[in-house]
């Protein structure tokens, strides 16, 4: 049997109370096929084909709403943390790049060592 509703966290930021909430979308499930489910929901931004609706494939790793509210706050924790790394490798290198431009040996459009790039390597 198929889900009537898939689920969603997201990021909810109430900027004037300077406050969060992780939001639970629900999803209403609108077709089923042998591969996925096709949901919408009404708050649902528009696709690039113009229509409110989104398929979910049921073989993915990665999905973009889950059958219960445990699966999608799993696949939450794994999106910040992925994110919080993307974001900590953006500031290593916004630094990096901020030091050389500050020190005196400055030469626009040569490469330079610095050391906490080394980080990369690793990938």
């Amino acid at each position: 049997m198929e889900p009537e509703f898939l689920y969603r966290i997201e990021d909810d930021l109430l900027y004037s109370a300077g406050q969060m909430r992780l939001k639970v979308r629900m999803f209403r499930v609108t077709k089923v096929t042998p591969k996925g489910v096709w949901i919408t929901g009404e708050d649902y931004r528009y696709s690039q084909y113009g229509t409110k609706e989104r398929f979910v494939l049921n073989s993915a790793k990665k999905r973009y709403a889950y059958t219960t509210v445990d699966e999608a706050l799993a696949s939450y924790r794994i999106r910040k943390e992925r994110h919080i790394h993307h974001l900590e490798s953006r500031l290593l290198v916004a630094r990096a790049g901020l030091k050389y431009a500050e020190s005196p040996d400055c030469k626009p459009d040569t490469t330079f060592f610095d050391e906490t790039l080394l980080i990369f390597q690793e990938y």
